[in-house]
């Protein structure tokens, strides 16, 4: 009955925020159930799927990333250095396949190296945020951009794994899986993003579901000003940080 109310209480505010470290499968019920309130209170239950899956996608992501530095500073490896990371990423594959995940739930928690749900919707979008506490390296952010790429030439999630599927952890594949969902609902591969913030040390994945026809994205509205303006894409994301362009990239809930 307590979730049940909370989750009540957070659809009267259109305003969800979890605080995680490992979802397990009773955290993954969860986070459908919540999905499946928040749809069904803005009538878009058709969504379920698409939505649900690029969730739990973006979640397990965020919870890799955090085990992943957790793991590098338990082998007090730098990440920074290719060769450490690449032994570094090794280690990781060989937790996650010994099925020591859940070894570092405490670590997690003592550490506080949590990730973040962030989802706000009114009558004309529908934000979904998951956000950690960690900025991508250089050598990550490399191979998800090059997913980005190669998915979008992909109709469906079989084409993309058969062409470009390998069994290295943190590649991007679920990056990609996202991007491919989210076109096959219907709508621009553009409306999911990824943002990295060195400065802050985060990093941010969102998806933006438009409920209105007059609804522009950010993405859109960035595109707009940067013509307007005559500013490069880069300076244009300064003023985002620096809070003179009103562009929301981590939501606050």
């Amino acid at each position: 009955m307590v979730f049940e109310k909370k989750i009540s209480e957070a659809i009267a505010r259109k305003k969800v925020l979890i605080k995680s470290y490992l979802l397990k499968e009773k955290g993954e019920e969860k986070l459908e159930t919540i999905i499946h309130a928040i749809l069904g209170s803005i009538g878009r239950e058709d969504l379920m799927g698409p939505i649900y899956a690029c969730m739990r996608e973006l979640v397990q992501n965020a919870a890799k990333a955090n085990l992943k530095r957790v793991v590098f500073e338990e082998q007090g490896l730098n990440p920074y250095d290719e060769d450490q990371y690449r032994f570094g990423l090794e280690a990781f594959r060989k937790s996650l396949a010994s099925k020591r995940v859940q070894h570092y739930r405490p670590i997690l928690h003592q550490r506080d190296v949590p990730f973040y749900i962030k989802i706000k919707w009114n009558g004309d979008v529908l934000y979904l945020n998951v956000e950690n506490h960690f900025a991508m390296l250089g050598v990550e952010e490399r191979r998800i951009r090059e997913k980005f790429l190669h998915s979008r030439e992909m109709d469906n999630l079989y084409e993309f794994f058969m062409t470009y599927g390998d069994s290295t952890e943190g590649a991007g594949m679920g990056i990609a899986m996202v991007q491919i969902l989210i076109r096959q609902a219907g709508f621009s591969a553009h409306n999911f993003t990824i943002f990295s913030d060195n400065v802050k040390n985060r990093t941010s994945a969102r998806v933006v579901i438009p409920l209105s026809s007059g609804y522009k994205t950010p993405r859109e509205r960035f595109e707009e000003h940067q013509k307007t303006s005559g500013l490069s894409a880069s300076d244009l994301r300064k003023e985002i940080r620096e809070g003179r362009l009103e562009l929301p990239i981590f939501y606050q809930v």
